[in-house]
């Protein structure tokens, strides 16, 4: 079984959030919240996929690529993330 580093201080929305404003280069200023979709934040498939290979490094989990496409909010990704996390700790 692989070690998975946990985030005690950080919840999974934090993380994921904190992840997109780095690689869209968001400044902090502007609001994030579980309900902005990901169109107005101008994700492109490029963009997505960039921000899985992140999260899938910071989690150790996959992010199917035909399942991201479905993402609409920034709570589908984070809610997805947060299902994936709990299967891959229950195996």
């Amino acid at each position: 079984m692989s070690e998975r580093f946990v985030h005690p201080h950080n919840s999974v929305e934090e993380r994921v959030i904190k992840i997109i404003r780095r690689e869209l280069q968001i400044p902090p200023e502007e609001p994030i919240q579980m309900t902005t979709t990901l169109e107005s934040l101008d994700f492109d498939s490029l963009n997505l996929m960039d921000i899985a290979l992140e999260i899938e490094a910071e989690y150790q989990i996959e992010i199917k690529e035909n399942e991201a496409e479905y993402f609409l909010f920034i709570g589908d990704l984070v809610r997805y993330v947060e299902r994936r996390i709990m299967r891959s700790s229950s195996t």
